[in-house]
């Protein structure tokens, strides 16, 4: 042992333990060519910047709380984790599954009466972990991360009330989605010429930028494709099955160079712990009498 000064600071050339047990242990820094110990236990362990050539535990670290600025292992097995950034280059997973807070479904309480060519205006919040959805004046979607998205526009109508006079031929159903006020998606259906009302669905795959705002429409269509003015009683009634209802959800980040390639790799161990344990040297009692503290490992 080289020295051993005040509570801040631990010098030593060699340590070797048989045993340590620690309510909580905090380092500045930790120094070495090789660590190697039989086990490691510790209700708290807090290591502000560890550097080891070789860190090798072939019994067990056992800790109720481990903080590290940075961990490399070359096997890492944990029931739970919570990671604020994750690099992988091969990850098998027998069990995913994903959640994702950017996503939302709006849908009407109950049947409501819609203008033709107006933006829809939903009213009943379905699922909107992320707080991404605004009612007023109308219903719409901002975009809080740049990527992929796929979304689901459905409306089921009833009612259909022309204030220019009957609907000339085969009127044709119009289900529009915007972005930022831009027309990006449609789809037409026609009607059945023996029901008065209309079910549409238009579902796509879309690019949006973080900020992008989107928005929908309905509109009806006549025989000669001019839109019909008019109302119409849109089907509502706070579930999904069977009613009209927006969703959309997140589906993959937009590539950047500022962000993927290789990861970094994790150094190799090359100095393995040996299987024999060299016992502690016990030191001499500062008490006559007193019992060694690697006497015994009663954990």
């Amino acid at each position: 042992m080289a020295s051993l000064c005040s509570s801040n600071c631990l010098s030593l050339d060699c340590l070797c333990v048989k045993c340590m047990k620690t309510d909580c242990g905090k380092i500045q820094q930790v120094i070495s060519d090789n660590i190697c110990a039989q086990s490691v236990w510790a209700k708290n362990l807090n290591v502000e910047n560890e550097v080891a050539n070789n860190l090798c535990v072939p019994g067990a670290i056992q800790a109720g709380s481990v903080s590290a600025n940075m961990l490399g292992a070359n096997s890492l097995c944990a029931k739970e984790g919570t990671i604020n950034k994750l690099c992988v280059d091969d990850l098998t997973v027998s069990n995913l599954q994903p959640f994702t807070k950017f996503r939302a479904t709006v849908n009407y309480s109950v049947d409501t009466t819609y203008t033709l060519g107006s933006f829809l205006n939903f009213n009943n919040i379905v699922d909107d972990p992320n707080n991404n959805v605004s009612l007023s004046p109308n219903t719409s979607y901002t975009a809080p991360s740049a990527g992929y998205y796929m979304m689901t526009f459905k409306v089921n109508v009833t009612n259909v009330q022309p204030t220019n006079g009957p609907i000339l031929g085969t009127p044709v159903a119009n289900a529009e989605i915007y972005v930022n006020a831009i027309l990006v998606r449609e789809s037409f259906s026609p009607f059945l010429s023996f029901l008065n009302d209309q079910r549409v669905i238009l579902s796509s795959l879309i690019t949006l930028q973080k900020g992008d705002v989107v928005t929908m429409k309905y509109d009806i269509l006549g025989g000669n494709g001019v839109p019909v003015v008019g109302t119409v009683d849109i089907v509502g009634a706070g579930i999904e099955d069977g009613n009209s209802l927006f969703k959309i959800i997140f589906m993959s980040a937009l590539s950047s160079s500022s962000s993927g390639g290789a990861c970094i790799q994790c150094p190799v161990v090359t100095v393995p712990c040996s299987p024999v344990v060299t016992p502690c040297q016990p030191l001499v009692p500062p008490v006559p009498g007193a019992p060694m503290p690697c006497d015994s490992c009663q954990f």
